[in-house]
């Protein structure tokens, strides 16, 4: 766990916390996280997968994702998100995907970002 949750240690632009449960504090290269839009051959909303990295090591607090349909209000996603899948990397970090379910998938705009949550 950083020493300094809201420092920056290594210069990088992201909270040592955030580092600290993307796993960036591990020494390797940044894994970036990625929204992926599959279209839905009958035409129904394209599905939405969105992927990012987490150490496997992070005890101490984890990954969030908060939505917004107007980059003003913020919601916790959790409601929003299927459990899609999760790869282990082999470098102590592993790549989770969440898929975006109904209502929110359908929303006209949707804007997600990561949070490092401590319990």
């Amino acid at each position: 766990f950083p020493r300094n949750p809201t420092g920056d240690s290594d210069v990088n632009g992201e909270r040592d916390l955030v580092d600290y449960v993307l796993g960036s504090d591990l020494g390797l290269p940044p894994i970036r996280s990625k929204i992926i839009a599959e279209p839905d051959p009958s035409g129904s909303p394209a599905t939405l997968r969105l992927s990012y990295p987490v150490s496997l090591g992070a005890e101490r607090a984890h990954v969030g994702v908060s939505y917004s349909t107007n980059l003003v209000t913020w919601m916790d996603a959790a409601p929003h998100l299927e459990w899609f899948s999760r790869e282990a990397l082999g470098d102590g970090r592993a790549l989770m995907t969440w898929r975006v379910i109904s209502p929110l998938r359908d929303a006209p705009r949707i804007f997600l970002r990561l949070r490092a949550v401590e319990p």
